[in-house]
């Protein structure tokens, strides 16, 4: 059967995961389609020729270019050699999970409807109404504003119609190609009933590892979009890409994650306490008169770890979250927030928290509910999952005393806990 759907995979010296991604592509997913592997990098070209020829599969075609052209540029060199009705641009660090035969069938289903453009699955690492956590909070199958290109199906006549990617943009096509197709009249659609893992970020900070999705680069690239189509439809396609619920939606006592925090630290306020912010990324934790010290093992500007990773890290010491420079029972209180389910080895790390939080002293966590959402799907670096239930017994296993441990409804655990008389 001649191919109805071409792939389109720009890739730079990322042969593990690609061959990871075109093996899984090739033995997990049915359908009449051809693979274009626009390679971005000549050094090394014989691994990924290898790469290729051992996924055995006939119709996957290299092409080698004459110098970097990015991921705008690849794609649009294999959309210039593509004669198929529809075209799928993809990151190479992707991966196709068993059972996935009907992945492509399913959403190309959807160009039925000939005023859908573009369609994109539902993923662990995507930003918008495509991610993970809007399981549960948005219908299966959603209209929205914003698809991210790590996995967008186009019609491809309708992509070559409008001249393909914008290769003026520093970043922000997907935005941008979201943004043009709405102008047209034209729908996006998320179908979350079709997953694919993705890794996440890895060319581009492999190329770029000073500047990549840093504030630096977001904000020219979201100034180039509102200079093209203006602050209206930028804004309209950003924010109504995102399901917006997650930030406002209340617990079932009535609060969000930063009301229950708020709540748990006021007694604390003129008082003179101390207290830290383990694992601090950017976040700015807003204590009035209390005193906080932040603290990351990431440098300031460096990427933040755990559930702050994505953005620059600022904190006032670096230190390892497992080794605090802190005196025994030198703190009040202690804020986890989104670190928790990233530590190897929870047991140490809750040692050490108990040797420096005073006997009375609290510790705040929130963690991602494993009840609600597949947390270690989420992302890889999550190496642990938790349930409210078994947040509790960890903690008191290890002589914790537990006074509060719920999941906000939407799917967030939050952890108040005391070292107890066992501190020292």
């Amino acid at each position: 059967m001649e191919p109805l759907l071409t792939i389109a995979i720009p890739t730079y010296n990322n042969y593990q995961q690609l061959y990871w991604c075109l093996c899984s592509l090739t033995l997990h997913t049915d359908y009449p389609y051809k693979i274009i592997v626009i390679n971005n990098c000549l050094e090394n070209a014989s691994r990924l020729e290898t790469a290729v020829e051992n996924c055995n599969f006939d119709k996957i075609e290299v092409v080698h270019a004459k110098k970097n052209e990015g991921w705008i540029g690849g794609i649009n060199l294999a959309l210039s050699m593509t004669d198929t009705k529809f075209f799928c641009m993809m990151n190479d660090d992707v991966l196709f999970l068993p059972h996935s035969n009907a992945f492509w069938r399913v959403l190309t289903e959807h160009f039925n409807d000939p005023e859908v453009a573009a369609v994109g699955p539902c993923s662990n690492y995507v930003a918008g109404v495509q991610n993970l956590y809007d399981i549960g909070t948005t219908p299966l199958i959603t209209e929205t504003s914003l698809l991210i290109g790590f996995c967008m199906l186009v019609r491809t006549q309708l992509m070559k119609d409008i001249g393909g990617l914008d290769d003026q943009l520093c970043a922000g096509d997907d935005l941008d190609l979201s943004i043009r197709f709405l102008k047209m009249g034209k729908k996006l659609i998320c179908n979350k009933s079709v997953y694919l893992h993705h890794i996440g970020q890895q060319t581009g900070r492999k190329v770029h590892p000073e500047t990549w999705d840093s504030a630096e680069m977001q904000e020219t690239s979201y100034n180039q979009l509102i200079r093209k189509h203006g602050v209206k439809a930028w804004y309209q396609t950003y924010c109504g890409g995102w399901n917006l619920v997650k930030s406002t939606v209340k617990s079932l006592e009535g609060m969000s994650e930063d009301d229950w925090l708020e709540e748990r630290i006021k007694p604390y306020k003129g008082n003179g306490a101390v207290g830290m912010n383990v694992g601090c990324g950017s976040r700015d934790v807003d204590l009035g008169e209390l005193r906080l010290i932040d603290l990351d093992i990431a440098k300031t500007g460096e990427s933040g770890v755990g559930g702050r990773k994505f953005s620059g890290a600022e904190p006032e010491i670096v230190s390892n979250a497992l080794s605090l420079p802190i005196q025994n029972n030198g703190l009040d209180f202690i804020i986890a927030l989104h670190l928790f389910e990233h530590l190897v080895d929870p047991l140490e790390a809750l040692q050490e928290w108990k040797r420096a939080l005073r006997e009375d002293g609290h510790l705040f966590l929130s963690i991602p509910d494993h009840n609600r959402t597949p947390t270690t799907m989420l992302d890889c670096s999550h190496v642990h999952a938790y349930t409210p239930l078994s947040v509790s017994r960890l903690l008191e296993s290890d002589g914790w005393e537990v006074h509060n441990c719920d999941s906000l409804s939407w799917g967030v655990i939050v952890c108040d806990a005391s070292p107890g008389k066992e501190a020292e």
